[in-house]
């Protein structure tokens, strides 16, 4: 991003996608080469690596080298690898305007999303974000160094504020880059869940990957009926859709005190299979708990006269 503290307190950013991996923005291996020298901007990531591998003046060279090319790129990016930005470099950036949301959404832009999307009102709601942003780096920089306990406390104040600046506006920006991937994320997770199944290998371990990126989530009761597994009194199975996974269905044996049987009481399985024997996947009992409304069951059964004296 385009804020100093991005070098100086890298903000862990997830980029969810089929495994859910979390990896920082702009990690750097831990050994780097400088990047050819081109007129073209250099990437955060690129700029990254260089200075933590060969050090501030080696990535200060290369904007030296990129700034006779473009410019106005220049104090963006020489703002996001290096705390030497003076503080009338900082203060020439205000006030912030649409053009510097711009540039500071394409340096975040780091798996190249078509951002013609964003709207205006997610641009404008950035601007106050990216101000607080320059305003607590130049209150920081204007502190200076040394000085005794006071000035060392206030100092260690205004780094706290900077650092929550940059935080924000990474979470806020990466926040409208994961809208924009939602739908192809989404995607990549939902076949990969499928090709797991269809090698065989056991499938419900991205089950909790996928909920908490938010493309599944709990479905509505489908069912409620005595199986050959629901003998004892007041045992019952309930049968769950999955929201965002269509064809995905929920099966759960639920015993007399209310909770779901032990071990593959609860499995998944193919709406296709609905009905073939051993077709169920066992499921974990975090799982059930995330994915099945028990309370909606037992107000589903509690309506079945079929089943709710039995």
């Amino acid at each position: 991003m385009a804020l100093p503290t991005h070098a100086l307190q890298p903000a862990s950013r997830t980029l969810p996608g089929v495994d859910d991996v979390v990896t920082p923005r702009d990690h750097a291996p831990q050994t780097a080469q400088p990047p050819q020298l081109r007129s073209a901007p250099f990437s955060a990531h690129e700029l990254l690596a260089v200075q933590r591998s060969l050090g501030n003046q080696a990535a200060i060279a290369l904007l030296a080298h990129q700034s006779a090319h473009t410019p106005a790129a220049a104090p963006i990016q020489r703002w996001a690898i290096t705390e030497t930005v003076d503080t009338a470099t900082a203060e020439a950036m205000l006030p912030v305007t649409t053009a510097t949301v711009d540039r500071d959404l394409a340096a975040e832009n780091t798996e190249n999303v078509d951002l013609t999307s964003v709207s205006a009102a997610e641009k404008t709601a950035l601007e106050p974000l990216l101000t607080t942003g320059i305003t607590t780096f130049i209150a920081w920089s204007k502190l200076g160094s040394g000085g005794g306990p006071r000035k060392k406390a206030a100092k260690r104040t205004a780094n706290t504020a900077k650092n929550e600046a940059a935080q924000a506006v990474t979470t806020a920006m990466a926040a409208i880059i994961d809208k924009i991937t939602f739908p192809q994320r989404k995607a990549a997770a939902l076949a990969a869940f499928k090709s797991d199944d269809r090698a065989g290998r056991a499938a419900h371990h991205r089950l909790p990957g996928m909920l908490k990126n938010g493309f599944i989530r709990r479905g509505t009761v489908l069912d409620t009926y005595k199986s050959s597994f629901d003998a004892g009194l007041g045992q019952y199975s309930i049968s769950m859709s999955v929201d965002g996974f269509p064809g995905l269905v929920i099966h759960v044996h639920i015993l007399s005190n209310g909770r779901p049987a032990p071990g593959n009481g609860a499995h998944w399985m193919w709406d296709t299979e609905q009905g073939t024997p051993k077709a169920g996947r066992q499921m974990t009992s975090a799982q059930v708990e995330a994915l099945v409304d028990l309370a909606a069951g037992k107000a589903h059964r509690d309506a079945n006269p079929a089943i709710n004296q039995r």
